[in-house]
């Protein structure tokens, strides 16, 4: 759990700079501070649908503790194929 925290910061770092340097040297000079917030709100967005789609492929554990491991790949596959399979 902590690896993929870290992975994802990492990945976080090294893209914002990248994006931000994009956005400043694609955009008309009048709109370049418009963008960067446009930049920062659609990374938010996305950030709020990436914690939807982690609800909706969650397994809620047992009275006891334990998490079902067969419920829990069958929903998560039906999840994600379902999302996959939507256009």
């Amino acid at each position: 759990m902590i690896l993929a925290y870290v992975v994802l910061v990492l990945g976080e770092m090294v893209l914002s700079p990248i994006g931000l340097a994009a956005v400043t040297a694609l955009s008309i000079p009048r709109v370049v501070s418009t963008m960067m917030g446009a930049w920062f709100l659609f990374s938010a967005f996305g950030e709020m649908i990436a914690g939807r789609l982690a609800t909706f492929a969650a397994i809620t554990p047992a009275a006891d503790g334990r998490r079902p491991t067969a419920a829990s790949v069958l929903r998560r596959r039906s999840v994600f194929t379902g999302l996959s399979s939507r256009r």
